[in-house]
This record gives C-alpha cells, sequence and structure tokens, in this order.
C-alpha cells in the first residue's frame, strides 16, 4: 500500500502510474487543472473581469467563481461552429468589438463572445491576414441591445451590414455610448 500526496488515501500499486506519487484519479484531476482548454478559461475570466492573474486570484471566491464559470460556458459555447451559432441566437452577453481592413473602406462593429475567434473567421477569407481587431468592449450583460443601439446611432454612416463608415474613434465613442 502506497498514500497518494494528493488526496492521503493508501491504495494499492495498481492505482499508480508507474513512478508516480498521485493516484489515478489525483492525477487526472491535476492534468485537468493544468491543460490547455482550462487556461484559455482563465484568460477570459481575467478579460471578462478586467483584472490581472494576480487579482482574479484574490477576488472573493464567490466573485472568482462566477467569472470562471462564465468563462467555461463562453468557451463551450464557441467550441465548434455549429454550437457557436446556436449560442449567439439564444445568449445576450459578450463583447463589442471593431475590426478594420486597411484595403477596405469602413469599420466592422459587431458582437461575439470571443473576439479574437471571430477575427481569426475573418482572417481566414484574407491571404495576407490583414483584418486588425481594433477595439474589444468589457464584457456586456446584453450586448444585443448594445449592437441595436449602436447600429441606430450610427445609421446614417452604415455602408451595409454591420460595416460602417467612420473613423475608429467614433465607432469607440458609440460604443461606450450604448453601454453606460
Amino acid at each position: 500500500m502506497k498514500t497518494c500526496k494528493g488526496c492521503s488515501v493508501p491504495k494499492d500499486a495498481t492505482q499508480y502510474t508507474k513512478g508516480e506519487s498521485w493516484c489515478k484519479p489525483c492525477r487526472k484531476a491535476i492534468n485537468a487543472r493544468n491543460n490547455p482548454r482550462n487556461n484559455h478559461v482563465k484568460r477570459w475570466a481575467r478579460l471578462l473581469s478586467g483584472t490581472t492573474s494576480a487579482d482574479l486570484y484574490r477576488l472573493p471566491k464567490d466573485d472568482r467563481s462566477k467569472w470562471l464559470a462564465l468563462s467555461r460556458d463562453l468557451v463551450a459555447s464557441g467550441s465548434d461552429f455549429v454550437t457557436a451559432t446556436t449560442s449567439r441566437k439564444v445568449r445576450k452577453d459578450g463583447v463589442l468589438y471593431i475590426i478594420s481592413h486597411p484595403r477596405m473602406k469602413g469599420l466592422k462593429i459587431g458582437r461575439a463572445f470571443d473576439a479574437d475567434s471571430r477575427l481569426n473567421n475573418y482572417q481566414t477569407g484574407c491571404p495576407n491576414r490583414e483584418y486588425r481587431l481594433e477595439y474589444v468592449s468589457p464584457y456586456i450583460e446584453d450586448c444585443v441591445s448594445a449592437e441595436k443601439a449602436i447600429f441606430t446611432e450610427l445609421e446614417a454612416y452604415q455602408l451595409k451590414g454591420e460595416w460602417f463608415e467612420l473613423d475608429t474613434s467614433q465607432a469607440k465613442f458609440a460604443i461606450h455610448a450604448a453601454t453606460t
């Protein structure tokens, strides 16, 4: 019998991977904590809460848990195109973003759960990968209403769909006005 470093429960040798001091369930939990998906969740929690990594873990446990749970939902909803599209129709929370292209007229103002992922979707169709993410708003509980308010306010500048003929500062101002 060997005692696990993780759970401190004596277990027989079959419960351990060769050379390990942790039992298989504890090792699995350690790996889950350190895997890339989980790191992506933590990155989102930092972005949504507006804190640094260290500050995120200084938050009260309830607040930190709320941000991490929301981040897990966002990462899960963007796991594939069908899920993300369905989630976009159902969920109202997320961020507003501004995307530009140096050879195109105007800016695109839209909403997403993950603005970086949305930018990558645009880059797929651009051989020189020239689209630029100009601005990403803080997390918004109801970005659908905010997006509609922005589109209504900027209707005079609308080129087509979500594309507007204005500069970045005007677009940022419109986003700030709609979200405050």
